[in-house]
């Protein structure tokens, strides 16, 4: 299981779903399909019989996706859709409790040598996966939309660093957050917390080249 949602299960009020996120509809951003939409809707297609992940979750799942891989070299996106490193989406049931793992391509830092790109300029195109990892709990069988208070510090720290480091080095900071939940019955806040650019995994890519 990927470290980040182990995280997530610590930092989570527990896995039963419920709640209706603030009284708010999960509207997922629009992503428009990309050069590697065959390869995203595979990983994001539920498995006949999955009954914990759902049709949002897939949604989810889908359009960030589409956002991590758009544009990137060939040789990078080939290597972060090699079967070894995907993870296909899908339900787990841990301690009796039920969550979804969204799955999609592998992380940046496990391509780095394929990805990197440390000269590159900033990228405001990835404001949408600021708002895919910032403003979104979907660990759980119930998808949440972050309120908007909770998910401010998260965002205004993601777009920070979209504007002032390379794409590369940027969304590998993102792919980082740490998704968190914390609940008093269905009243909840989000915690997913931004890489503030420390994060070892992309001291590689966030290195620029002499």
């Amino acid at each position: 299981m990927p470290l980040a949602c182990l995280l997530a299960i610590v930092l989570s009020c527990g896995g039963g779903g419920g709640g209706d996120s603030g009284g708010q509809s999960v509207v997922i951003p629009d992503v428009p399909p990309g050069a590697h939409e065959t390869a995203c809707q595979e990983l994001c297609t539920l498995r006949a019989g999955e009954t914990i992940c759902t049709a949002k979750h897939a949604e989810y799942c889908t359009a960030r996706c589409r956002a991590r891989t758009r544009d990137l070299p060939a040789a990078c996106a080939d290597c972060l859709f090699a079967v070894a490193k995907t993870h296909p989406i899908e339900g787990v049931t841990i301690a009796g409790n039920n969550y979804c793992e969204v799955g999609g391509p592998a992380a940046l830092s496990a391509c780095a040598t394929e990805c990197g790109d440390r000269n590159a300029q900033p990228s405001p195109d990835l404001e949408t996966l600021c708002q895919l990892y910032c403003s979104f709990y979907v660990q759980e069988p119930k998808p949440r939309v972050c309120p908007v208070a909770s998910s401010a510090d998260c965002l205004s720290a993601c777009r920070a660093t979209i504007g002032a480091k390379g794409r590369v080095c940027a969304q590998c900071l993102i792919e980082q957050t740490i998704p968190g939940i914390s609940c008093i019955g269905d009243d909840c806040q989000c915690l997913n917390s931004f890489n503030d650019g420390t994060a070892s995994a992309c001291t590689s890519l966030c290195t620029p080249t002499q």
